[in-house]
Order: structure tokens, then C-alpha cells, then sequence
């Protein structure tokens, strides 16, 4: 398996998915590439806004009309935004996803009219507030809080997450969400 570039576990699934997709798509004539697996992919750190990536899955949904952005910078979609994107990059004639939305966070009840706002309760980092998400508060949280799962169990946990459970938009958007 091409696992060079993965973070773990779901992402491995994902990273695989992506390679495969591409290689399907390449073997029938047409160009394909997974651009969060190429070599060319890479994390920006020590930047304003905290740590950047070469690309964004996110973004790329969002370009193909599959939702819009919430506060805590999680990309909601109908089925919600606990979960795992990925995108292929191909010179294909695909149909055209149609906007569900008038902004790009308009899925989002806290920055659509001021409702919900629960992922800001939900972070034991306190990163996420009225402004959104400071990825760097997140970062050190993340190295400082869960370094004894690495440290201890072995466990190569990348991520919180608290934000994107335990909220109305976990697994779809609520009704009131715009």
C-alpha cells in the first residue's frame, strides 16, 4: 500500500481510496491525480492562521458544490461534518453538483443567524470563538493534551475532533441550519 504521506487509520482508508481512483481513472485514458497524496502535498507550518496545507480537501468539495464551512473550519455537508473527504483531480466532463447554498457558510447556524454555536463549548482548547477557529490554540492543545496517547499507548492520534461530535450538525445539517 502507498502510505508514504497518510496521517492514520480512516486517512490510510481514504489515502488508499484516492490512489485507486486515480489509478481507475488513468487506466481508461483520462488524467488523474490525488493531490493530497503527491509528492507536491505538503503542510505549511509557522504561518499567520496557524498551519496550512498545499491542499485542501475541503476547499475542493466546496468548489464541487458539496457544501459549505462552519465555524470551527469543518466542511458541512447534508450527512454532516463527522467525517472523512477526499478528492481526485481529473480532465473528465462530470455534471455539475448544484449549490444548496448562497454563501460559502450558509450550512453553519452560528455564522448563517447567530444560532447553535455549540463546537465553541465542545473545544476543551478554547480555540474556537465568535471569530472562528485559531488553528494554532488547536495545534497546541493537541501536542500538549494528547501526546500521552502517543506517549503511553502507542497510539498515533493526529487529531481532537470534539468539535465535529457531539454538535446538531455531527451527521447532518439541522433543520434550522439555513
Amino acid at each position: 500500500m502507498r502510505w508514504a504521506h497518510t496521517r492514520y487509520y480512516g486517512e490510510m482508508f481514504n489515502d488508499e481510496l484516492r490512489h485507486e481512483v486515480e489509478r481507475y481513472v488513468s487506466e481508461r485514458g483520462a488524467i488523474a491525480v490525488d493531490p493530497a497524496t503527491s509528492p507536491l502535498s505538503r503542510t505549511i507550518r509557522g504561518i499567520p492562521g496557524g498551519p496550512s496545507s498545499t491542499w485542501s480537501e475541503r476547499h475542493a468539495l466546496y468548489a464541487a458544490g458539496l457544501g459549505t464551512f462552519g465555524l470551527c473550519g469543518g466542511f458541512l455537508t447534508p450527512a454532516g461534518k463527522a467525517m472523512r473527504c477526499g478528492s481526485v483531480v481529473v480532465n473528465l466532463p462530470l455534471p455539475v453538483s448544484p449549490r444548496r447554498h448562497t454563501s460559502h457558510t450558509a450550512a453553519c447556524a452560528y455564522l448563517d443567524h447567530g444560532a447553535c454555536g455549540d463546537c465553541m463549548r465542545r473545544c476543551p482548547a478554547h480555540a474556537i470563538g465568535p471569530a472562528g477557529h485559531d488553528k494554532g490554540a488547536c495545534q497546541q492543545y493537541q501536542d500538549m493534551a494528547l501526546r500521552h496517547l502517543r506517549e503511553s499507548y502507542g497510539v498515533p492520534v493526529t487529531g481532537c475532533g470534539l468539535c465535529q461530535t457531539g454538535v446538531p450538525c455531527e451527521s447532518c445539517l439541522p433543520d434550522s441550519s439555513g
